[in-house]
């Protein structure tokens, strides 16, 4: 949603951004481009399976006088993203600062990025995938851990991580380009059903369930 008032408060025009690929979203920052096109920086949730779900970055652009969505585009990560702030450069790029999950210490940690072009969202990698991409096994896993098979068409290397029921990531194991397979050791993992999702650099992702004991 975005409204622009008056200086006195009255409302000059109100719109919304339609909902896309089931995804709902917010908004975190505004700024302006070169041409007074409006820029909301904000963050997208599309949800997985009931309780587990992908947090993304999500740009759009607005006309100045008429509120018209002139693009919008999604930046993706592997895990949870989200923006804070968005301000446009002397060259015309974005600089958009955040935080995200995936922290190298197993936390969050901050970014900086600079995108440059807006793209439509129609052509962004398809979010996570049908669960039959995805195999384990043995599964249910115990202590010994449990072997994941990729897909077959992502030979990019990228991270899979396990998420218990409140969608916290429990476990990430990095995927070495080349890669058919990876073992997924338990590190700690309490019994229960958790949720293993793949995320590769070439914008793949899948997804699938793995039981504990």
């Amino acid at each position: 949603m975005l409204t622009k008032l008056t200086p006195t408060g009255d409302t000059l025009w109100h719109t919304l951004v339609p909902r896309r690929l089931g995804r709902d979203w917010d908004a975190a920052s505004l700024c302006e481009d070169a041409q007074g096109n409006y820029i909301v920086a904000g963050n997208s949730r599309f949800t997985i399976v009931s309780g587990f779900y992908a947090d993304n970055i999500h740009l759009t652009r607005f006309r100045p006088r008429t509120g018209q969505v002139v693009n919008d585009t999604m930046l993706y990560r592997a895990g949870q993203t989200y923006a804070s702030s968005v301000l446009r450069t002397s060259t015309g790029s974005l600089l958009i600062g955040g935080w995200y999950t995936n922290g190298v210490y197993g936390g969050s940690d901050a970014f900086l990025a600079e995108w440059s072009a807006f793209t439509p969202l129609a052509v962004q990698p398809a979010v996570p995938t049908a669960k039959a991409n995805l195999m384990v096994f043995p599964n249910p896993a115990n202590a010994a851990g449990a072997t994941v098979q990729l897909p077959a068409a992502s030979r990019a290397g990228g991270v899979l991580t396990a998420y218990d029921e409140l969608g916290r990531a429990c476990a990430r194991q990095a995927v070495a380009v080349g890669s058919a397979a990876v073992v997924l050791p338990p590190g700690g993992l309490l019994p229960g059903v958790y949720l293993l999702r793949y995320e590769g650099q070439d914008g793949t992702r899948a997804t699938t369930r793995l039981v504990y004991q």
